[in-house]
């Protein structure tokens, strides 16, 4: 009998709730002169059992190993006791769940990650989550500031992190790496990073689309000055006369000077920089230059609105195979086009594109969405130590939030990054202030 005991007991998986404050301290500094009352935090929870963290989002029910988004590891843990339910019964269970929990029910005040954690819990346990979780939307909303935004909020949507989406049907659940930060070793800048278009914006730039509520993105003056940068270099890359008459077509169609049909040939250039970059026999300054000058004519192919059309239409992903390709050279001024890219995408259509959740795949075990890409470009470059990277990565994070406006999709893990940017900033005492779009970006996350 005591045998049988010790076996069961065994058997009884632990059921913990993973607590996360979204702000990472800033709401119970701001919360009292903004809503009139003191929250502790904002927060976000997983339920964690058979070593895996579950947790509902804009995109549905979704899991990955513990503590295994960028928003780390829990700011409180919540023990709910033993369960005695196998997992196959709860894998079950979440398969009955994903209707009523899915990506159309979602909402971020009545219908979200807290709603989903506290039934999950009282299925293995028996038991409910702290109340102060649950009852922060209304605490929220009784306050009058809280009953203006409640229009707006309405709108709004969150996906946690990036997981493995419940299935039509129980499957074995494997790890999944979570997601860290890279830092990439700082380089020195080269001559071609130190031309107009690399430049760092104005403050008073800044603070003047910030204003406007206008995206970001190049001037005319500057597309004109990274596409003569492309053709007046030398090195590895160096274009032969059918090349450069390929870059002067691209010139007098971005100026209306010239013919009216885009160019498409410029993508076969654009793919012999990328080979260039990618070949073993250049060295690591050539290859950087090769990678930045592809991004470079891309950029400026996205900002004529039949190049925007073309490659984010009529080509397979082709924009961001591009950014994922050179990405992986992890080089701070590659890092830095990248981010200049994805700005100007936002430029044509509000962000709607680089925000797409529409899934596809990058080789045949692995998918990912627009929005992913994304969100891994802000949080990457908002988390590393790079100024100029992090204040691209906000006016890209400001770009989005005039999408959010208009009721597109809001990732949390860019709230998160932001936080943790200006919480660094604070606690490091340097005085130095952020650029506007970061602030007002912020402010749209830290609502979460």
């Amino acid at each position: 009998g005591n045998l049988l005991v010790t076996e069961q007991c065994l058997n009884m998986p632990p059921v913990q709730v993973y607590i996360y404050d979204v702000t990472r301290g800033l709401a119970a500094q701001l919360s009292e002169p903004i809503l009139g009352k003191r929250l502790e935090g904002v927060w976000h929870t997983g339920i964690v059992v058979y070593g895996k963290e579950y947790f509902f989002g804009s995109m549905g029910i979704d899991w990955c190993r513990p503590g295994g988004t960028i928003l780390g590891q829990p700011d409180r843990v919540a023990e709910m006791g033993d369960t005695e339910i196998p997992e196959e019964i709860f894998n079950q269970y979440l398969v009955e769940l994903k209707d009523k929990f899915s990506p159309e029910h979602y909402h971020l005040l009545d219908h979200n990650c807290n709603n989903f954690t506290a039934e999950a819990a009282i299925f293995l346990t028996g038991n409910s989550i702290p109340e102060y979780i649950t009852n922060l939307p209304d605490e929220v909303m009784s306050t009058p500031f809280g009953a203006m935004l409640r229009p707006w909020l309405d709108s709004l949507s969150v996906h946690p992190a990036e997981g493995s989406r419940v299935a039509a049907r129980p499957i074995p659940l494997p790890s999944v790496t979570p997601v860290t930060k890279q830092v990439s070793e700082t380089a020195k800048p080269t001559e071609a990073e130190s031309k107009p278009e690399q430049t760092e914006s104005t403050q008073e730039s800044l603070e003047t689309s910030a204003a406007a509520k206008e995206p970001f993105h190049w001037s005319d003056e500057e597309v004109l000055a990274a596409l003569r940068s492309v053709k007046d270099a030398g090195g590895c890359f160096e274009l032969n006369a059918e090349e450069r008459e390929l870059i002067e077509k691209l010139e007098l169609h971005i100026t209306g000077s010239g013919e009216e049909t885009f160019p498409e040939q410029i993508v076969t250039l654009i793919g012999r920089l990328l080979k260039s970059a990618t070949s073993r026999s250049a060295d690591k300054t050539e290859a950087k230059e090769a990678a930045v000058a592809a991004l470079k004519l891309m950029t400026t192919a996205v900002n004529s609105r039949e190049g925007f059309y073309h490659y984010t239409q009529k080509t397979d992903h082709l924009v961001f195979r591009l950014c994922r390709s050179c990405l992986k050279m992890k080089d701070q001024g590659i890092d830095k086009a990248v981010n200049h890219l994805v700005i100007n995408l936002c430029h044509l259509d509000g962000g709607l594109y680089v925000t797409s959740s529409g899934i596809w795949r990058v080789s045949p075990t692995q998918t990912t969405s627009n929005l992913h890409e994304t969100v891994s470009i802000i949080v990457d470059s908002l988390t590393g130590e790079d100024a100029q990277r992090q204040l691209l990565a906000s006016q890209l994070l400001f770009n989005i939030s005039l999408n959010e406006l208009n009721g597109g999709g809001f990732d949390i893990q860019c709230a998160s990054a932001a936080g943790e940017c200006l919480r660094l900033n604070r606690d490091r005492q340097t005085g130095r202030r952020f650029p506007t779009a970061l602030e007002i970006s912020y402010q749209f996350a830290c609502l979460y």
